[in-house]
């Protein structure tokens, strides 16, 4: 409703938002400017099986700068993706959908994210999960960027 101004609106529209638009369905890893690519990924987890997903990595002199949506597929397949690029992850910022795991498992990827991948700094967002939140906060220290509306995340 706040988009009507909490008022019921005469007519509500209807239809395609992105009528006349060119829609290039991106299934490969692909640069769309010098630097930064598009990381296509489809989740095989139960729950969000089949789902198409993509994420951004910005090239940046101490390593890629990765952006997820939700990281329906996993955030670790995310990286897996982005290494093709460069093996370096300066900043992992987004959801890391780890909404729906364990506590132990929460606790493997956090430190998967810090010790096998080498993630220099994570900012995670919605769907991490408070649990998420907390690991993340404890195996990254200063190096974790509180993100959400309107913050401002430092690009190196």
């Amino acid at each position: 409703m706040r988009y009507f101004d909490g008022k019921r609106p005469d007519t509500v529209p209807h239809g395609n938002a992105w009528s006349g638009a060119t829609i290039t369905l991106v299934n490969q890893t692909k640069e769309i400017a010098k630097g930064i690519h598009l990381i296509p990924t489809i989740s095989e987890v139960k729950g969000s099986s089949e789902m198409a997903e993509l994420s951004l990595a910005i090239a940046t002199p101490e390593g890629l700068v990765v952006i997820t949506g939700c990281g329906h597929c996993g955030i670790e397949k995310v990286l897996e993706a982005a290494s093709t690029l460069d093996r370096r992850i300066r900043l992992l910022a987004g959801g890391f959908h780890l909404v729906n795991h364990s506590e132990a498992e929460i606790e493997r990827i956090g430190a998967s994210l810090r010790n096998h991948w080498n993630v220099q700094a994570v900012a995670p967002g919605h769907c991490t999960s408070e649990q998420g939140f907390l690991t993340l906060l404890r195996l990254f220290d200063r190096r974790y960027l509180y993100a959400g509306v309107g913050e401002v995340l430092p690009l190196p």
